[in-house]
């Protein structure tokens, strides 16, 4: 009738779990260098394509626009399918610049010719007196040049636009089309000399077009004009 209580230290065992926790320990601290290191070479090879697209885009100005990034080495992923985009816009902006100084050459020397003109009259007529039917004629000359770089202004404000505005089609009578444009271009320049001729077999009332009569009379008024 007696109870015999034992107490041991288990010196083998302590050391077995002081040995795994340092292995442990190890093992975390080489697994996280792994860790770290491939992260690094792995986030590099991806974010590669993306630094390249920005110093690309860093380097760009008006002149080099048009240089693409380069997407032959790109895998058919999300970056190729961004250069590709960002390749398109550069395409658009180098378009867009050309239009611009192309529009803004073809205003200068729409504008130097009737400026010149008016110029010339005004300084012929200030060199010495004249008679009143002189300055009227003159006067006459400049309002007539006047009149001429306000259609030119307004017609490259028009098609200043074009790019910007989405015009409708309808549907247009030929004749009636035709008559307006003649009367317009009569009213804008009483010396016109104009020969229409028409070739067809239909009654001219039964002609129509589709499209736009304001661009139209437009584009046709300034071949006639500057013919």
């Amino acid at each position: 009738n007696y109870i015999i209580v034992a107490k041991a230290t288990n010196d083998n065992g302590e050391k077995a779990l002081q040995q795994l926790r340092s292995i442990m320990l190890f093992s975390l601290l080489i697994a996280l260098i792994i860790t770290f290191i491939l992260s690094r070479i792995f986030s590099n090879s991806l974010l590669n394509p993306i630094k390249s697209i920005i110093n690309h885009v860093q380097d760009k100005d008006v002149e080099n626009l048009v240089q693409p990034i380069p997407v032959d080495h790109m895998s058919k992923d999300e970056i190729k399918t961004l250069s590709d985009t960002i390749n398109t816009l550069f395409l658009r902006l180098h378009t867009s610049f050309d239009n611009q100084q192309s529009f803004v050459s073809h205003a200068s020397h729409e504008l130097k010719t009737p400026i010149a003109s008016m110029m010339g009259n005004a300084e012929i007529a200030l060199r010495s007196p004249r008679t009143e039917a002189e300055y009227q004629e003159v006067l006459a000359g400049i309002v007539k040049d006047a009149s001429h770089i306000n259609r030119i202004i307004n017609n490259l404000l028009t098609l200043s636009q074009l790019n910007n505005a989405r015009y409708s089609l309808q549907e247009t009578s030929f004749e009636a089309f035709w008559w307006t444009l003649i009367d317009h271009l009569v009213a804008t320049q009483k010396d016109v000399n104009l020969n229409l001729a028409i070739e067809t077999q239909e009654e001219l009332y039964a002609l129509y077009f589709n499209g736009n009569s304001h661009l139209l009379e437009l584009a046709l008024s300034n071949i006639i004009l500057n013919a």
